[in-house]
């Protein structure tokens, strides 16, 4: 991962995704994350990294969040591609954005809101 990835205020995750039968997505492989990422969610690198998503579902049920929605193709097809979501685990904001920087990939970044947010 580039150092700038690596120290950027966001968290960054980058997946492979994993198509069906019908060419639908139907998991992701984690590829990289960066050190903020890891804080926002609370999953290690180390943990990570070469695993499908599908993989994480005890892990994801822990920091209250709905992978499945949060990666669904209509996510990131079109210009509506953000939403918020409240980290229970570090009782903090954060808006989502999710794209698919080239096919059969897909990028997720994290930022802080909490400021904005009364």
């Amino acid at each position: 991962m580039s150092s700038v990835l690596e120290k950027a205020p966001f968290g960054f995750a980058y997946f492979k995704i994993i198509l069906g039968e019908n060419n639908e997505p139907i998991d992701y492989l984690f590829i990289e994350v960066n050190k903020l990422f890891e804080k926002i969610t609370g999953f290690k690198s180390e943990d990570i990294i070469g695993k499908h998503l599908s993989e994480m579902t005890s892990m994801a049920e822990s920091i209250d969040l709905d992978w499945t929605e949060v990666y669904k193709p209509s996510n990131y097809n079109d210009d509506n591609n953000g939403f918020e979501w409240y980290s229970k685990l570090l009782k903090r904001w954060y808006n989502i954005e999710v794209y698919s920087p080239e096919e059969g990939y897909l990028s997720t970044v994290y930022t802080d809101i909490s400021s904005r947010i009364p």
